[in-house]
């Protein structure tokens, strides 16, 4: 991939959260300011980032969670970086 990247997740309506180094060229990178290999969030393991979502809200887990869990947070995530993607092709075609 080229360009800046963008890593966290979205309910497509008012509960969104990146990861700092969104948006930064080379920020999640190895060496990077933000590595994505080097930090961890809600997990004790480096380059594993949990959160889990119960009824729609993404809670802060007491344990990782199942991982039927886990598509569900991808495909929220693929459809904010298309929601995402969408805008900035029509804002280029707007300039």
């Amino acid at each position: 991939m080229s360009g800046s990247q963008r890593v966290g997740y979205s309910n497509g309506v008012n509960t969104a959260f990146e990861l700092p180094g969104s948006a930064i060229n080379g920020a999640f990178l190895d060496g990077g300011s933000n590595s994505l290999i080097a930090n961890r969030l809600n997990s004790t393991v480096d380059g594993r980032y949990v959160f889990q979502a119960r009824n729609g809200t993404v809670v802060n887990p007491d344990s990782i969670p199942t991982p039927a869990l886990l598509p569900g947070l991808v495909g929220m995530g693929a459809m904010a970086l298309r929601k995402r993607k969408a805008e900035a092709v029509e804002q280029e075609s707007e300039a």
